[in-house]
């Protein structure tokens, strides 16, 4: 805990400088989670005796953020139970979010279990910007920067983003970023396209 700590500490006071990526079997389960039948793939309980072990955990990790994969990663044959025990937690503030694509995918535990590879789903992390991806940034319409629904929606970014707590420099870069995300929801706004949409691009 003591190594942990001081990491975490440096990642949350500087999230331009220093990103803290944890991940791996943590070999328990939390109460909230849910657990699936493996034949009937139906919700069911597990009788967990080590909540202590949970509970050090969710204390220590309780200012990053989990990842979890949509589907069960862990394959426990003797009571023919789906779970997940590989978690991944990262280190990004809440403003962080809004301009990043995060996911987990998780392979069939099954399968793997069946070709006597391991009783764990091989688990795949990823992380991307939303915007300004793959080439320079592109100006905003006037039409678009000048409509009511921009300044709703960068005022709303800007107050998740919590600019304030940044240094300058990256207080800056993330306030274009704002702009430019504000600009693109705005736009497939009027354009009654999905604006959540990572895959848009300003015109």
């Amino acid at each position: 805990m003591a190594y942990f700590e001081p990491k975490i500490a440096a990642a949350r006071k500087h999230p331009d400088k220093v990103f803290v990526l944890l991940s791996g079997d943590f070999n328990h389960l939390w109460k909230e989670d849910t657990v699936y039948m493996a034949e009937s793939l139906t919700p069911t309980t597990m009788d967990v005796s080590c909540h202590h072990f949970a509970a050090f955990w969710k204390k220590l990790l309780a200012d990053m953020l989990e990842v979890k994969p949509p589907h069960p990663s862990h394959y426990s044959a003797a009571i023919g139970k789906l779970s997940v025990l590989t978690r991944t937690f990262v280190t990004c503030p809440s403003w962080m979010v809004k301009f990043y694509d995060i996911d987990s995918v998780a392979a069939d535990p099954l399968v793997t279990f069946s070709k006597g590879l391991s009783d764990h789903a091989r688990v795949r992390f990823h992380i991307k910007r939303k915007c300004c991806a793959g080439g320079a940034r592109r100006r905003i319409s006037p039409v678009i920067a000048n409509s009511p629904r921009l300044a709703e929606v960068l005022s709303a970014l800007l107050e998740a983003a919590q600019l304030d707590s940044l240094t300058a420099p990256v207080r800056l870069e993330m306030h274009k970023a704002c702009i430019l995300e504000a600009g693109r929801i705005s736009r497939e706004f009027y354009f009654k396209a999905d604006p959540e949409s990572a895959l848009q691009k300003l015109m």
